[in-house]
């Protein structure tokens, strides 16, 4: 990650690894902007402005609005998505068993309300979301 600033946030994981793609972000809910340029390399900005130009096709309001992120991720970036479903229990594979299950490999991690970035069996992102459910992923590099 290229902005390794430390900052105070709670650690439920030892699959968690503090990054922030951007040391300025551009809106308060980027996670969707920072999973993808974290994921592919892109730079921030540019992901920014590409989402943005993105949500006039979609007619979005905001990055993270219903079916935005999942349109720019299927038809931009060319991403399958990958549903998880619950188990027979009702109960979904958390971040942390994500990354258990996939050591290895770049993917864009859905989990309701954010986006985070897992890196060869990391979480990298601005909180720890080990413990959040697992909706869909995105795959970039297997």
């Amino acid at each position: 990650c290229s902005h390794k600033t430390e900052k105070s946030t709670t650690v439920f994981s030892d699959k968690y690894r503090y990054c922030n793609a951007t040391i300025t972000p551009k809106t308060n809910n980027d996670s969707i902007i920072r999973a993808i340029s974290i994921t592919t390399e892109m730079d921030y900005g540019d992901v920014f402005s590409s989402l943005n130009r993105h949500k006039k096709i979609t007619g979005a309001h905001y990055f993270c609005s219903p079916g935005h992120p999942q349109d720019y991720l299927s038809n931009v970036l060319n991403l399958e998505r990958v549903p998880v479903h619950p188990d027979e229990n009702g109960t979904r594979m958390t971040v942390s068993e994500f990354c258990d299950k996939y050591p290895a490999g770049r993917y864009i991690v859905s989990t309701g309300n954010e986006w985070s970035a897992v890196v060869d069996g990391f979480i990298l992102d601005t909180k720890d979301c080990s413990k959040d459910s697992v909706y869909a992923y995105y795959v970039v590099e297997s």
